[in-house]
């Protein structure tokens, strides 16, 4: 739950999902990291917690999210462990990349967790840390490491530390987990105690570590002018990811108000450009425009969708129909999407159709001369031989209207290049 006020929204940090204090524990365990299950073990005994310990991919994580998304568990503490990026885990039990088509087959079990702890590098930047946040968005703590991570022992005491800082803390709240996340979102006494107890964890003193509480980064080691733009430059990279498709940044968070790394790199824009050379100002304050269309990439698709008509798509179809795909489609017919087929389709569905059409676009073939068989000698046997004809090609027209939909759209929906007033949700009617 959020208040705006302005511009901004505070995190109040209440999201009610009922239930006793008793929840499961999932450790994702991608390099067999032994004292690392030792730990989660010995707190899963000493609070009375299930603990799941299953590898990255396979069917026992996703057995582990369907439990709870069919109510068979609660399931409100996640626990990656390996290498890491930040944002996913990989090693010799396999690779996380599958984690978001998991949660998004079961919504129910993402929405139970409240606790997430990343044991690897990257795993706690402000960009990872909203990456987790939107993947569970009512994870009132998130821990990690801005930076490289310890292993072994230290990995295994920073795990056993801080949860159990947080179980401390939730048992001082009421024992439960909605208990807890009241008193942290309404109480900032409370939130700031929870902060000093976690800075002055050994573990964290002699790390990287570093938090988000309520949706708020926390960097116990403090954060120079060197370090927001070092983060500035990281979500630059991150914006650039969502506008071009790299790194499984296919589609935009579906929710504009909720906490995403497109979010954070805005907000960390906005606060740096008073800061910034003219150089930088330039460059970024281009990226915080295509991030803000990014963010409501869903009003800025409807409002091109009412500019188009069903005549210029059927026009731009024909040539596209006349002359059969060359790159990339399998050599399935292409197509421009009707109107009601574009304003369903997802970003990376839109992004990747414009590029099929743009490796395929049609041109003008002029059609071949006639060509008569050769004269035979006429016998009882002879079979009559028709002319060979070449099939006719599209026209200059029909060419011309598929080129300018491919171009219209590559403009306003891949490249964003469309007028600010087009995030703007469009009147009804």
């Amino acid at each position: 739950m959020r208040r705006k006020i302005g511009a901004a929204f505070v995190a109040t940090c209440v999201f009610l999902l009922g239930g006793a204090a008793q929840a499961d524990i999932l450790f994702i365990d991608t390099n067999d990291q032994a004292v690392e299950r030792k730990a989660i073990e010995e707190l899963g005994r000493k609070y009375g917690e299930p603990v799941h310990i299953v590898p990255a991919d396979g069917p026992a994580l996703e057995e582990v999210f369907r439990k709870a998304d069919a109510g068979e568990i609660k399931l409100t503490t996640v626990i990656g462990s390996g290498h890491s990026s930040g944002t996913s885990f990989t090693g010799k039990n396999g690779s996380m990349s599958g984690i978001d088509a998991v949660l998004a087959k079961f919504p129910g079990a993402k929405q139970q967790i409240r606790h997430f702890i990343g044991l690897g590098c990257y795993t706690g930047t402000k960009y990872a840390s909203a990456e987790w946040q939107s993947r569970f968005p009512n994870a009132t703590v998130l821990a990690g490491f801005n930076g490289i991570a310890p292993s072994g022992m230290w990995s295994a005491r920073f795990l056993t530390q801080v949860f159990t800082a947080i179980m401390s803390a939730r048992q001082r709240a009421g024992d439960t987990d909605d208990a807890f996340a009241t008193k942290l979102g309404s109480d900032a006494a409370a939130l700031a105690t929870l902060k000093s107890v976690l800075t002055g964890l050994e573990s964290v003193k002699i790390t990287v570590a570093s938090f988000q509480m309520c949706e708020q980064f926390f960097d116990p080691k403090g954060r120079t002018r060197e370090k927001i733009k070092s983060e500035v430059y990281a979500g630059l990279n991150v914006m650039r990811g969502y506008l071009n498709g790299w790194g499984g940044r296919e589609d935009v968070p579906p929710d504009p108000h909720a906490p995403s790394p497109l979010r954070t790199f805005y907000n960390d824009v906005q606060a740096y450009l008073g800061d910034a050379t003219i150089e930088e100002r330039d460059e970024l304050v281009k990226a915080k425009e295509q991030t803000i269309r990014l963010i409501y990439f869903a009003n800025v698709k409807t409002n091109v969708v009412r500019s188009l008509t069903d005549s210029e798509i059927a026009a731009a179809n024909v040539a596209l129909a006349l002359q059969p795909p060359r790159w990339g489609s399998d050599n399935k017919p292409l197509a421009f999407p009707t109107k009601e087929a574009l304003a369903k389709m997802k970003r990376g569905e839109i992004t990747n159709l414009i590029s099929q059409i743009g490796y395929n676009l049609p041109s003008v073939v002029e059609p071949a001369p006639v060509v008569a068989p050769p004269v035979m000698p006429a016998t009882a046997t002879t079979t009559p031989v028709a002319p060979v004809v070449t099939p006719a090609g599209p026209t200059a027209e029909q060419v011309a209207a598929t080129k300018a939909l491919y171009e219209k759209l590559k403009k306003q929906l891949v490249d964003l290049d469309v007028p600010f007033s087009h995030i703007d949700a469009p009147p009804v009617g």
